[in-house]
């Protein structure tokens, strides 16, 4: 008698997508390497930034090997910036009798740190306050 042949069912993991690696070159991950042409099923957010381009979407292949990415980096949006506490702020200059201080027809500027001390030596106006603010963030 003769054995029946088995088919081995490969169960894809919820949110996995199937990709093939379009260019030359290899993309390495902690359990595999994946070679050009070759075809995978990996969480989208677990493909580099840097490997976007060489990799895109095809139709599912149930024969494709199963990229495993433990640490899945979080979703970073670039506009918004919680978890990052700004140390210097833009402040108009108030004199001693509570009016804003002008230069002109222009208000001046202070750029202060964390603890409300101004760090520039005299006040600036808007533009030079920005550039200075600019510089001291980036």
């Amino acid at each position: 008698m003769a054995k029946k042949d088995k088919k081995e069912v490969t169960i894809i993991p919820d949110g996995m997508k199937c990709f093939q690696k379009s260019v030359g070159g290899t993309i390495r991950f902690p359990n595999r390497i994946i070679k050009s042409g070759q075809k995978f099923w990996i969480i989208p957010a677990a493909i580099p930034k840097a490997f976007l381009d060489a990799v895109k979407e095809v139709a599912p292949d149930y024969t494709a090997i199963i990229v495993q990415v433990d640490n899945i980096p979080v979703a970073f949006d670039e506009d918004e910036n919680t978890n990052v506490e700004e140390k210097f702020k833009m402040v108009t200059v108030v004199g001693k009798d509570g009016k804003v201080l002008k230069k002109g027809n222009s208000p001046l500027y202070n750029i202060i740190d964390e603890d409300s001390k101004p760090i520039n030596d005299k006040p600036l106006r808007k533009g030079k306050a920005e550039e200075l603010l600019e510089g001291l963030l980036s």
